[in-house]
């Protein structure tokens, strides 16, 4: 017969060896426009509770670059972007990020409408991964106008996604991918009247379609769609020590603000490996 402390201290090592949690796998893909390329990931993701790891198997952002992941433990409210190659890591803020580009947008004169937000529809969906499903449809719309230094140019966007979440998906860390928010404008109005809507998402989704038309003054559109799904989730017991940053590992330095990451390698001054650069440069 086992001794009791014997036994306590078995049962304790087992809880920090491995632990109920979810593993899944997902893609994303982009059809149409200049920077669709951007878009395109698949992932391995886990999930416990509010802790969440996703790794980058296939990625075409060079912010995230495959062989990086995700790692959170209060559900995405404090992320951070691991660099095994490089042996570093970046607290990425989204937040602060988009602070810094509304402010920018500020100073260019830029202005957005209040957007128009509209849900579509509320449905029984169809079964997604084994799991029942809620079917929404959401379409919002706004204009961007830009004055700066003589140059005037006005933007009109219109964007219609369908969602399927399905509530019996309850850990926090499985937002951290599966319930990602919505890019924000940098315009705190306008973000506000978004999530408020996209707020009214019950569980997380299993699949998301967006498709995004953006018109210029003169005339000329672009339609991106994006597509995101999950391809296989199951419960299983999961490592605590997956959701753990590595003890060696530096931290990068960070453009003011937060956000971005500095390249590595090259102290913090930017350059070739800055990502940062190389997204601007995508987007030109």
């Amino acid at each position: 017969m086992s001794h009791p402390r014997v036994l306590f201290v078995s049962i304790m090592l087992s809880a920090t060896l491995a632990f109920g949690g979810w593993e899944y796998s997902a893609y994303t893909k982009a059809d149409g426009g200049a920077n669709s390329e951007m878009f395109r990931s698949s992932v391995k993701g886990w999930a416990n509770g509010s802790m969440s790891r996703v790794e980058l198997v296939e990625s075409g952002n060079p912010l995230l670059p495959a062989g990086s992941y995700l790692l959170s433990r209060d559900g995405g409210r404090t992320l951070h972007i691991v660099n095994p190659q490089h042996k570093t890591y970046s607290i990425l803020d989204l937040d602060n990020m988009m602070g810094l580009a509304g402010g920018a947008m500020e100073m260019m004169g830029i202005e957005f409408s209040t957007p128009k937000v509209e849900k579509l529809l509320e449905e029984k969906g169809s079964e997604i991964q084994g799991f029942p499903t809620t079917h929404y449809r959401f379409r919002n719309a706004y204009t961007m106008d830009m004055n700066f230094m003589g140059m005037q140019r006005s933007t009109e966007t219109v964007s219609e996604e369908d969602v399927w979440a399905s509530q019996d998906l309850q850990d926090e860390g499985l937002g951290v991918w599966l319930n990602q928010r919505n890019m924000k404008t940098g315009n705190a109005e306008v973000d506000k009247v978004l999530q408020a809507e996209m707020g009214k998402v019950k569980g997380f989704p299993l699949k998301r379609v967006a498709t995004t038309t953006t018109k210029q003054q003169d005339g000329s559109a672009e339609t991106v769609r994006v597509t995101s799904e999950v391809t296989a989730i199951r419960e299983t017991d999961v490592p605590a020590s997956l959701f753990e940053l590595p003890a060696d590992y530096t931290e990068k330095r960070l453009l003011p603000g937060g956000g971005f990451p500095m390249g590595a390698g090259d102290g913090g001054s930017g350059g070739a490996d800055n990502p940062f650069l190389k997204l601007m440069q995508q987007r030109k």
